[in-house]
């Protein structure tokens, strides 16, 4: 039979018939086992398409090892498109003019491997559930790592504040209570106890500024809306701040826009939000300086602004304001830092959000969105 006839016949052969070099490279096929794998295997080796299941199987074939002869089916697991082909080869060694050949001819599988193969095809789709499954376990995993790493480092943080921030009104108050165990006029002792509350209500400020970040952080804020006229508002917050701005000798104004109606929030959160805006605008304001509140409409919303011609922001610590514990570079350490972190929060909780402008040396003007009242 002429080379031609045997390639005619190789080609008509039912199964698959590969042509392969003594070290298992691919060198022709009749493309039965490429179209089942989905890929062109001429000038391939052969071990990259076989399973690990059948990679020793395949090393013995190749050295010859327990060669039982060409009557004995070798089946090979291939790794597809997807999936996991079972076929069962009967290997056959020749070759002419000196160079040798593996020949593996496809063998009718019997019922024992279909049912192999079945078993192959349900053993892989398990392992492809299973290696998703692995995946989302292993994404989930490194979110609640994530997450815990943030928590401990939340935590870190919040006893370092604990311990530098509460530390001085407990020394202020440990200190006046052993003057008050002296023997000193009643004048005197009148004074220590003042100077005792006022370090207890700082400590109660503090406390109740860490218990509001964690009730945003937390999602747990709780708002009792109802309408609010801003003029009323304005003139309530700045009406705190009488003393300070005749100490400083500064402007403090406030202006609400004709067509601003009233606004829908928490009056005691808002108050909260303004209180902190205008005192950082009044410590941060050299004296005969100026601080104005307004409220304009934009849009659907109403905008309101704290404005100051303070000593003002770096542009590189614009983006860093609103988070815990943020002090400005540009004074002294003061307050927990918490102040903007909990405006931030509480205008989110409303609906709306926050942001600054700021020039160094010229002023700083924090603004906020509120939605209108309903009617």
């Amino acid at each position: 039979m002429g080379a031609g006839s045997l390639h005619e016949c190789l080609r008509l052969f039912p199964g698959a018939v590969l042509e392969l070099s003594p070290g298992g490279v691919v060198l022709g096929s009749n493309g039965r086992l490429d179209e089942a794998l989905g890929c062109d295997l001429a000038g391939r080796p052969l071990a990259e398409v076989l399973d690990e299941t059948s990679q020793h199987k395949w090393s013995l074939i190749l050295s010859a090892a327990d060669d039982p002869g060409p009557g004995w089916p070798w089946e090979l697991v291939f790794q597809g498109a997807g999936s996991l082909e079972l076929h069962a080869f009967l290997v056959v060694r020749g070759g002419a003019g000196g160079e040798e050949r593996l020949w593996l001819l496809e063998h009718e599988p019997t019922r024992q491997g279909e049912h192999l193969y079945d078993a192959i095809s349900e053993l892989n789709s398990e392992l492809v559930q299973t290696q998703r499954e692995l995946a989302r376990e292993q994404r989930r995993l490194a979110n609640a790592l994530r997450d815990a790493t943030a928590a401990v480092a939340a935590r870190d943080e919040v006893l370092a504040f604990v311990s530098h921030d509460l530390r001085n009104p407990l020394n202020t108050i440990q200190l006046a209570a052993g003057v008050m165990e002296m023997p000193i006029p009643e004048e005197r002792k009148a004074a220590q106890i003042q100077v005792i509350l006022r370090a207890a209500v700082t400590m109660e400020h503090l406390i109740e500024d860490l218990l509001a970040v964690s009730e945003v952080e937390a999602g747990r804020l709780s708002l009792e809306r109802e309408p609010i006229l801003l003029d009323a508002l304005f003139d309530e917050v700045c009406g705190q701040f009488d003393n300070l701005t005749r100490q400083k000798r500064l402007e403090l104004r406030w202006e609400v826009a004709p067509d601003v109606p009233a606004i829908s929030g928490d009056r005691s959160r808002l108050s909260q939000v303004l209180s902190n805006l205008v005192g950082n605008a009044i410590k941060f304001t050299r004296d005969e300086g100026r601080v104005a509140l307004g409220a304009v409409m934009d849009g659907g919303d109403v905008v309101v602004s704290v404005a100051d011609t303070g000593v003002g922001i770096p542009e590189a610590e614009l983006p860093r304001i609103f988070t815990r514990f943020w002090h400005a570079g540009r004074t002294k350490r003061g307050g927990a830092g918490l102040g903007l972190a909990i405006a931030k929060g509480f205008v989110e909780a409303h609906g709306g959000r926050i942001w600054a402008e700021s020039v160094p040396g010229e002023g700083t003007t924090f603004r906020f969105t509120l939605p209108a009242s309903a009617g």
